[in-house]
């Protein structure tokens, strides 16, 4: 049971006829030979009021359609990502604590999960590529370094607002795609726009007072509707990515269409 020694390989749930329940049980020191301590590959798992600490890599990976339910846990410790699901699978992250994994505590491709109720702590929060639907409720954000949607979708997720950040250095950072449901940017949270993005028809962006914007040389171009509601004591600013003019310039607000506004 000792970090230091050679960590044992995997619990490895493969097929569409598999199936795991774990309650109430730890998984210490696993993920040798660059596996993870818990891989469904096309199979199925719920894993409840349990623990999974210290792997060598991964904690756990969801891959090919397969479904993991993690509720009331706590992944932590792992040498790279908490979580890890490719571009077809179900994730489902409930209640659950993720700290001092030395990756991203959870590194999605394309998933449309659920996460709500969790702590994340001491890592690089999430990276979440091309998130669709996703309940996004009541999570904590405490001394991480940064939260990453590739895909615009990711920053109009249901529950947003409820979402706390403590201390998120790096803020969010969005990687181009489109806004398609209405969002708030929160001011107590820097935003960085890595390319373009855009917001849908019919869709409303609310900056709220205070906010920073980070941009680089492309646009946010709005078919929507934008409201950058700041105050005489607390302005929105759009910048570029050192707030120094002499550095390279970020691009344009473009609102575009009749319909815009």
């Amino acid at each position: 049971d000792d970090p230091n020694q050679p960590h044992w390989g995997t619990i490895h749930i493969e097929g569409a006829q598999a199936s795991g329940l774990f309650e109430h049980t730890n998984l210490r020191n696993g993920g040798a030979q660059h596996l993870s301590a818990l891989m469904l590959n096309g199979s199925s798992a719920t894993f409840v009021s349990g623990r999974i600490e210290a792997s060598s890599t991964n904690g756990l990976r969801v891959v090919n359609n397969a479904k993991l339910t993690v509720i009331g846990s706590t992944v932590s410790g792992s040498g790279n990502h908490g979580v890890i699901s490719d571009n077809t699978s179900e994730l489902r992250l409930m209640n659950s604590s993720f700290s001092g994994n030395s990756g991203y505590a959870v590194f999605g491709d394309g998933l449309s999960p659920v996460i709500a109720g969790n702590t994340f702590e001491g890592s690089f929060g999430l990276f979440m590529i091309q998130p669709q639907v996703v309940d996004f409720s009541s999570n904590t954000f405490r001394n991480v370094n940064q939260v990453v949607f590739r895909g615009g979708a990711g920053v109009g997720l249901a529950g947003w607002e409820n979402t706390t950040f403590v201390n998120v250095t790096g803020g969010v950072e969005l990687m181009g795609g489109e806004i398609s449901r209405d969002a708030t940017w929160l001011a107590n949270l820097p935003h960085k726009l890595e390319s373009a993005l855009s917001v849908a028809q019919g869709v409303t962006l609310t900056l709220q007072p205070g906010l920073m914007v980070r941009a680089s040389s492309q646009q946010l171009l709005v078919r929507g509707r934008i409201l950058s509601q700041g105050t005489a004591a607390s302005s929105v600013t759009f910048t570029n990515h050192t707030n120094d003019p002499n550095q390279q310039h970020w691009g344009s607000i473009h609102i575009e269409g009749a319909q815009a506004s």
